[in-house]
Formats: structure tokens, C-alpha cells, sequence
């Protein structure tokens, strides 16, 4: 990386693959020479991971249509180390030009092109390219979006060392938005209600001029609210038009894209359909026509269902199947995947905050500390049983706000979950002494914690291990 002000990342993602593929699942839809009765030339010889074999079928669809549009799961680790793979894949280089995405403004598209051009640019420059969106929830505060950018530089370096010709050229696919014009609640709906920064046409404007007009093939990688062939919001929030950024595109170029659907285990839990894809072994990609998803609502895929809808009471969209909104589904890890914003500590804090809870107050959200952010990946990384990632997080909190009764007992259990015994009573303890005077209502159950944790210790096999 030749930024000149680089960011200790810290992140430690794990990207647990499983061979296999269900044959009664697969078939020849793609209309490519890689899967021919549900298995890939590489199963049959043995040597392809399930990796290589899901990449190939996917860079596969790009010869029968210009656009790939893969739908991204905001923040999650696991995804992106996927779509790293991709994008260093030979199979991917050699077929697509272009790589857009809703994770960066259109308005900094001269900072981008310099970035993954070789160019040295400072962070907070590059930054812009993610944070000067019209988002104020700050869907890209996660470093897998810095982690993209500095991959895509990465492939172009590798393909100049190579000798070839060829570069990506990354794309931001979210309207411009000139933030320090902006004063009021009424002028930042303004600007949210201009067709001209309504986000979806905007993303396909983009790819009409910058790739399908240019002869070109890309990757789209966005939410999949935009990336549908039906819009599944009911009603269409955030934005106003029904159209989806692909409704827009084959409007005008039909049959110009694949719609790839991305589906984690974590989605289907609590669902009566989860026990149709208990068996599905990841990474795989399967036609949206399998018998597997026959009879499959079309709202079992909806983004509304990731903003706290239960699975059960999802929009079930009645007439749409998932033929309907997509040619196939991407499915990643067995058991769920990780959607935190686990970052490394000089990520968060090198955070402009101060211009950031500006746009939270126009928008009529409140402030964000520095704290607020770190906790929130914390608690999210040791929710997830990753102790080893959230336990610098939590002594972090504590080394900025030592009076903090919540950020001991996060320290506490990170290190319950590390079998760093004693050292957890030590954190508990103060927990406790500051949450009493606090009157934090959590007391009892860290009271709770620290008993069972000093009953393991005391165990004679316990006391006796540590003399």
C-alpha cells in the first residue's frame, strides 16, 4: 500500500469453505462449458477448490452478458474476502473492464481513478470516495471497503509486473453530493427527492456511459435492493423511484445483465423454508431455477428482511418467484455470516467525526463518538465468539474511558471467552464497583458471571493447574 497516511487494519477475517455441490441443484442455466449435470470441470478432476469452481462459473456468466451484478452484504468480511478472490481471479482480469460500486460517489471519481492508477494519495482523500455519500448512517464504515480499494490497486499492480495491458477501473456508482452546500433538513431533501441524485438511475446512468456505451464488461457490486429485476421495497425506501438500478439498465439494454443474489444461512434461521438449504454446502452458486427453490417467494430475498422485519412476517410478494428477480444465488459459510464493522482501532479513529455528526445533524440524527463505534464492533466481534478480535477493541475502551462500567465487563467476557480466567475476574470486579455507583442495571448479571467464573476457578482441578 503507498498511502501516505496508511491504516493498521487488524482485522483477522476467516472465510470457512466446504467442498461440494449438490448435483440435484445445478444445471447447465449459465449456458457455459464449466458446469455441465452439476458438476464442474474442476470436480471432476479433483484439483479446483470449491473457490476456483465458483469463480469460474461466475466469470462465465460474463460471456453471455456484459454485466455481473453481484448483490453485496454491507460489511461482511466474509463476503469481500470472497469477492477479493474474484476480482484477483485471471478468469476475472481477463474478461471485465470495469468494477461498480454503490460503496463510493461518483463526485470523487477523479481521487478513485488516481488511487487504483498507482498514484500515492493521503487516506482521508481516498476516504472521501466512501464517506462523502449521501449516506448519513454510514453504511461504509467497515475496512473491507478500504480493504476493495486497496485490492483493486493491488490487481492493476500485479497485471503491469505481468506485462499485460489490461486494468480494472473502479467506479463509483452513487451520485455526487456537495455536502458543504448543505445547511438544513429541508435542503438535504431536496436533494434526496432530484431524480437527477435518485441513486438507482444514477448507478445506471453510469454504467450505460462508462461501460455498456463503450463496448465494456463489468461487475456491479451494490445492495441487493438495487441489484433486483423487481424492486422489493414496499413501500420504495429510501428512494423514490420503484425501479431498481437493473430495471433501469435492460429498460434500455435488455438482457444485458446477471442478477446474482447473496444468501447466508444467518437469513433463513428462524423460516420455515431454512430446512430446505440446511444441507447447502458454501461456497456454491446455484440457478435461481433449481428445484431447491421451487415454490420460494420472491420476499424471502428482500432487503426489508434485513432491517429487522422477522423472517416469518417478510414481505412475501405474491406471484414473484426468485426466477422472477434473479439468474442465481451465491451461497457463502454453512453456519452465518459475519455483517459487523470489525475494523482495526486507527481505522475508527482516524475518522473526521466532527464533519460526520455535522451531516448526522442536518439529517436529524444524533452525534457519534469515536466510542460509539469501537463498542459497536466490539460487542458485535465478541457476539460473534471472535474474543481474539474484540479483545484490543475492549481494552482500547477502556484505556479512552476508564470510568466506563460496560467497557470493563466487555473486557471481562472477551477474556472469559480467551480462558484468561484471572485476569477476567480483575475486569468483572471493576465492573461491578463502577456499575454499583453508576446504578447500572447490569450489575446483577455481571454478578452473575463473576460467581460462575470464580466457581470455575475454584475447581480443585482448576486451583491446582494454577499454582
Amino acid at each position: 500500500m503507498k498511502l501516505k497516511h496508511p491504516i493498521a487494519l487488524g482485522c483477522v477475517t476467516v472465510l470457512i469453505f466446504a467442498a461440494g455441490c449438490a448435483a440435484a441443484d445445478s444445471c447447465t442455466d449459465f449456458g457455459h462449458s464449466e458446469m455441465r449435470n452439476g458438476e464442474s470441470a474442476g470436480d471432476a478432476s479433483g484439483h479446483q477448490d470449491s473457490t476456483g469452481r465458483v469463480i469460474g462459473e461466475l466469470t462465465s456468466m460474463l460471456d453471455q452478458r456484459p454485466i455481473l451484478a453481484l448483490c453485496e452484504n454491507h460489511g461482511s468480511e466474509t463476503q469481500h474476502e470472497f469477492i477479493r478472490a474474484l476480482v484477483a481471479d485471471p478468469r476475472f482480469t481477463e474478461r471485465v473492464d470495469d468494477i461498480v460500486v454503490e460503496f463510493a460517489t461518483a463526485g470523487q471519481q477523479h481521487v478513485i481513478d488516481r488511487y487504483v492508477g498507482g498514484e500515492d494519495v493521503p487516506f482521508e482523500e481516498l476516504a472521501s470516495a466512501w464517506r462523502d455519500t449521501g449516506a448519513v448512517h454510514m453504511p461504509w464504515e467497515s475496512p473491507v471497503y478500504f480493504q476493495f480499494f486497496e485490492h483493486v490497486r493491488k490487481v492493476n499492480e500485479e497485471l503491469a509486473k505481468s506485462g499485460s495491458r489490461r486494468r480494472l477501473r473502479l467506479l463509483g456508482g452513487d451520485p455526487p453530493i456537495d455536502w458543504p452546500t448543505i445547511r438544513t433538513f429541508d435542503e438535504l431533501m431536496a436533494y434526496y427527492n432530484d431524480p437527477e441524485n435518485e441513486r438507482d438511475a444514477h448507478m445506471a446512468r453510469v454504467i450505460h456511459r462508462e461501460v455498456l456505451d463503450r463496448g465494456r464488461r463489468a461487475l456491479v457490486l451494490a445492495g441487493g435492493g438495487h441489484l433486483t429485476r423487481r424492486n422489493l421495497w414496499d413501500p420504495p425506501l429510501p428512494n423514490p423511484s420503484p425501479d431498481t438500478t437493473v430495471v433501469h439498465l435492460e429498460r434500455d439494454a435488455p438482457d444485458s445483465t446477471s442478477v446474482v443474489l447473496y444468501l447466508g444461512r444467518e437469513l433463513l434461521a428462524g423460516t420455515k423454508l431454512g430446512e430446505r438449504f440446511a444441507d447447502v454446502q458454501s461456497p456454491q452458486l446455484l440457478p435461481t431455477g433449481a428445484r431447491r427453490f421451487k415454490g420460494v417467494p420472491a420476499g424471502m430475498f428482500s432487503t426489508v428482511r434485513r432491517y429487522n422485519v422477522p423472517p416469518d412476517k417478510a414481505l412475501a410478494f405474491p406471484g414473484l418467484a426468485a426466477t422472477d428477480i434473479a439468474d442465481a444465488v451465491l451461497f457463502l459459510l454453512p453456519s452465518g455470516e459475519h455483517r459487523s464493522s470489525v475494523c482495526g482501532l486507527q481505522f475508527w479513529e482516524s475518522m473526521d467525526l466532527t464533519k460526520i455528526n455535522r451531516r448526522r445533524k442536518i439529517a436529524h440524527r444524533g452525534p457519534i463518538t469515536v466510542e460509539d463505534l469501537l463498542q459497536e464492533s466490539a460487542e458485535t466481534t465478541l457476539a460473534e465468539g471472535r474474543a481474539a478480535e474484540s479483545l484490543p477493541i475492549w481494552q482500547r475502551l477502556v484505556e479512552r474511558k476508564p470510568r466506563v462500567p460496560g467497557f470493563h465487563a466487555g473486557l471481562g467476557k472477551a477474556l472469559v471467552q480467551l480462558h484468561q480466567e484471572q485476569a477476567a475476574v480483575v475486569a468483572l470486579v471493576q465492573a461491578i464497583e463502577l456499575g454499583e455507583a453508576a446504578g447500572d442495571d447490569r450489575v446483577l448479571s455481571w454478578r452473575r458471571l463473576l460467581t460462575t467464573l470464580a466457581g470455575e476457578l475454584l475447581r480443585p482441578e482448576n486451583a491446582t493447574a494454577g499454582e
